[in-house]
């Protein structure tokens, strides 16, 4: 029987990923290496509105706790982990990368899906933040619903428009592979 359960183990233990097997590559300490961005960006598929936000929603229940260094389902559990989750990208992109698969548009151009972003080449470890927006709360688009992986976890909740404490280093944010469709409403929580 102890065979048969060391065998079960070594099994499980190869079948599981590694934390380093998904992690992005740094290049000479100065953030991620641009090989390893080129291949995710490669791999990179459209994805739908509704999907991203279905996608969101998984790691709400429950929720996932934060952190910069676990691995959750093949992806980091920070912020910009979640969003590589929520895109269905190939790995766990950065801050520091994601704009690199994303394009800048105006406020008035947000929809589902769309992210709220602290990003680029400063914005390595906790000096970039992402969130996934969903929808306006209201007319005034001075607040919106927000998918947020965040400590102490996964959170959906209302945030002032651009972020909180209105920082203004967020700015709005489109995949670049990101389709059209017909989003269902979603309970306010």
């Amino acid at each position: 029987m102890k065979t048969l359960w060391t065998a079960v183990v070594g099994v499980l233990a190869l079948a599981l990923p590694s934390p380093t097997a998904h992690a992005e590559p740094t290049h000479g300490g100065q953030g991620p290496d641009p090989a390893a961005v080129d291949r995710v960006v490669a791999g990179a598929e459209p994805i739908s509105r509704s999907e991203v936000i279905t996608r969101a929603r998984t790691w709400l229940t429950p929720p996932v706790p934060y952190s910069m260094e676990q691995w959750y389902q093949g992806w980091r559990t920070d912020c910009s982990g979640y969003v590589s989750m929520a895109w269905r990208l190939d790995s766990s992109l950065t801050t520091v990368s994601l704009p690199s698969i994303a394009h800048r548009i105006e406020k008035q151009e947000l929809r589902a899906g769309d992210v709220m972003m602290n990003g680029g080449p400063d914005s390595g470890g906790a000096n970039g933040h992402v969130v996934i927006f969903e929808r306006w709360v209201d007319d005034s688009h001075n607040a919106y619903w927000a998918y947020e992986q965040t400590p102490p976890q996964t959170v959906h909740h209302q945030v002032p428009y651009p972020y909180s404490g209105h920082d203004t280093k967020f700015v709005p944010y489109r995949y670049n592979l990101i389709e059209e469709d017909t989003l269902p409403q979603t309970p306010d929580r």
